[in-house]
């Protein structure tokens, strides 16, 4: 069981949550609908608080979230299956390095991570890098991939 309180999951759940809706919607190039983008965080964001409270084994609540995710996008945001399940992945895969890169970071700077993370409030102020990064390196995905498509279909064949 991972433990996590109410609003750890309101102040970094929720916002996090509705970066990767963002993020998918951008990566797959859905119209934004910012309203479908806040029901689908909240909804996700309160059925992985219950998840989280679960006595499962660590990971396989984010296997869970994952999927839970993935079947809200298809769902509400009306994201094709394909582009779904790879653009969750893809978010989920760049939010984990970021995390990492964010709790490297901290290590550098010498930072007591066990310490720091057992406040609720200090996890989520200090977990906060990892949320820009989340947003620097979609752009970056976003833009690669504009560019891509872009110079594939404007070859002459």
């Amino acid at each position: 069981m991972l433990k996590v309180t109410l609003i750890e999951s309101i102040l970094r759940g929720l916002p996090e949550t509705i970066l990767f809706v963002w993020a998918i919607y951008l990566l797959t190039q859905t119209p934004m609908k910012y309203s479908k983008i806040i029901l689908t965080a909240s909804i996700s964001t309160f059925i992985t608080f219950i998840i989280r409270l679960l006595p499962i084994n660590l990971g396989i609540n984010s296997i869970l979230s994952l999927a839970l995710l993935i079947y809200l996008n298809i769902k509400i945001n009306k994201i094709p299956i394909k582009q779904s399940i790879s653009t969750t992945i893809l978010v989920i895969i760049i939010e984990y390095i970021a995390e990492m890169l964010n709790i490297v970071m901290l290590q550098l700077l010498k930072f007591d991570i066990v310490k720091l993370f057992q406040n609720p409030v200090n996890k989520v102020l200090y977990a906060l890098p990892s949320l820009v990064l989340l947003v620097i390196i979609v752009l970056i995905v976003h833009n690669i991939k504009t560019k891509y498509w872009s110079l594939k279909s404007n070859k002459i064949v």
